[in-house]
C-alpha cells in the first residue's frame, strides 16, 4: 500500500494512502474522482446481493457478560461539557457502506441494520446517525429487534434544515407521527447542525429552529458538526446577543494525525464536548494502525493498535464514534473505554507527539477552510 498518485486540483500531490478498494489496483486514493488523475482504471459495478442473502453477523466467541455490565466496562455516562451533556465515552458511527464503492442499497441497510445491533449488544450505547446517510430505516429496524431500551440509548442526529430535519429524524428513526414528536421516546438526546455552510456566513436561521425544537422537548440538546474556531466563536457570540442555547457539542474529524489541541482547549474553555469522526483516520487507517509508537504501546498493553488509538482520544475527553460493518473490529474497537484507563502518562505524551495536524476527509477541508475565510 503505497502513496496515491493523484494531483488534487489546487496542483499539489494527493497526501492520502493508495486503495484497492475501488479497483485501481492499489494506486489511486478513494478520492481520486475529486482529483486529477495520471491514470485511472475502470470501477467495477458491484454485483447485486439480496438482503436475504447477506449472512448475520457473528460475534467473536467470547465471554460477552464483561461487556454488558456499565460497572465492569467504565461505559458510564460521562459528565462532559462542564456538566451539562451527559452522554457515553464512546459512540458507534452508522456511516456505513457509503464509503470506498458504495454497497447497493438494498444491502447497504442490511448491514447497517445488522453492524447496529451487534454494536448494541456488545455494549455501545450512543448512535451517531445523519440524514444524509439515507440509512434511517436500518436504525429503526435495529430498534425493533435489541432488547436494549430506548432509554438507554444515546441518540445523535445530524441534519441541515432545521425543525424539519430534527422531526424527518424522529419520525423516521421511531416510527412515530409527526403528533407524537417530543413525547415518550420520541425525541433526540443531540441533534447536531451537520454542514453548516451559511453558518459560515453568519446566517442563523437554522440554530433559531434548533433552539426552538430543543424548549419543545423535540431534543435534548443542540450543538454543530464541522464548524472551528471563527465560525464557533461567531455562533457563540450570535446566541449570548440573542438570548439563545448555545452548542454544547461540536463533532468533527479527530485521529491521532489531526488532534486540533489548541481548538480542543477553546472548545473546553467554552464547554463544548467535542466528538471525532473518522477516529482511526479513514482514508489513512493503515498508516495510523502500523505506525511504530501506536504498535509498542499497543504490545505493552495487550492492546490492538486501534484500542490504543481510540483509548487515547477518549482519555483526552474526545468522544470517538469509530464505525465498522465487522463484528470483531466492532467488538474490538469498543475494548478502548477501559484501556482508556490504563495507559500510562508515557503514553499519552508519545501518542500526543503524533499529532500532525493532518485531515483525511474532503469534507473537513472545506470547513476548514471556509473558517479560515472568516478571519
Amino acid at each position: 500500500m503505497g502513496r496515491c498518485l493523484c494531483i488534487r486540483k489546487d496542483g499539489k500531490q494527493c497526501v492520502r494512502d493508495a486503495s484497492t478498494k475501488l479497483g485501481d489496483n492499489g494506486q489511486f486514493c478513494w478520492q481520486h474522482q475529486n482529483c486529477q488523475v495520471l491514470k485511472k482504471e475502470p470501477i467495477p459495478k458491484k454485483s447485486q446481493k439480496a438482503a436475504s442473502q447477506l449472512p448475520e453477523l457473528q460475534l467473536p466467541e467470547l465471554k460477552l457478560s464483561q461487556f454488558q455490565s456499565p460497572e465492569k466496562t467504565g461505559l458510564k455516562h460521562l459528565s462532559s461539557n462542564k456538566g451539562n451533556l451527559v452522554m457515553p465515552p464512546i459512540g458507534f458511527g452508522t456511516f456505513i457502506g457509503i464509503e470506498h464503492g458504495h454497497l447497493e442499497k438494498e444491502e447497504r441497510l442490511e448491514v447497517t441494520k445488522q453492524a447496529v445491533l451487534v454494536a448494541l449488544k456488545v455494549g455501545y450505547r450512543l448512535l451517531d446517525l445523519a440524514i444524509n446517510y439515507h440509512n434511517h430505516s436500518s436504525i429503526k429496524n435495529a430498534l425493533l429487534e435489541t432488547k436494549v431500551p430506548r432509554s438507554q440509548i444515546f441518540f445523535i442526529g445530524k441534519g441541515d434544515e432545521g425543525q424539519t430535519s430534527i422531526v424527518q429524524t424522529i419520525m423516521e428513526i421511531f416510527g412515530c407521527s409527526e403528533a407524537e414528536v417530543g413525547k415518550g421516546n420520541c425525541y433526540l438526546d443531540l441533534f447536531l447542525w451537520h454542514l453548516p455552510n451559511p453558518l459560515h456566513k453568519h446566517n442563523y436561521a437554522v440554530w433559531d429552529q434548533m433552539n426552538y425544537c430543543k424548549k419543545m422537548g423535540y431534543v435534548k440538546n443542540i450543538g454543530v458538526s464541522n464548524v472551528y474556531q471563527n465560525g464557533l466563536q461567531a455562533l457563540l457570540d450570535y446566541c449570548h446577543d440573542q438570548h439563545l442555547d448555545p452548542p454544547v457539542a461540536n463533532e468533527i474529524e479527530l485521529s491521532l494525525r489531526n488532534q486540533e489541541p489548541v481548538f480542543h482547549t477553546f472548545c473546553e474553555k467554552n464547554g463544548i464536548q467535542l466528538i471525532g469522526y473518522s477516529p482511526l483516520g479513514y482514508a489513512n487507517v493503515l498508516m495510523n494502525l502500523t505506525d511504530e509508537t501506536v504498535l509498542q504501546i499497543a504490545a505493552t498493553h495487550n492492546a490492538s493498535a486501534a484500542q490504543v488509538i481510540l483509548a487515547y482520544l477518549i482519555s483526552q475527553r474526545i468522544t470517538p464514534i469509530p464505525s465498522s460493518r465487522d463484528a470483531k473490529k466492532i467488538l474490538d474497537n469498543f475494548g478502548s473505554v477501559a484501556l482508556s484507563k490504563q495507559l500510562l502518562p508515557t503514553d499519552i505524551e508519545k501518542l500526543a507527539g503524533l499529532n500532525w495536524d493532518f485531515l483525511s476527509t474532503t469534507t473537513s477541508e472545506h470547513f476548514k477552510a471556509l473558517d479560515e475565510s472568516m478571519i
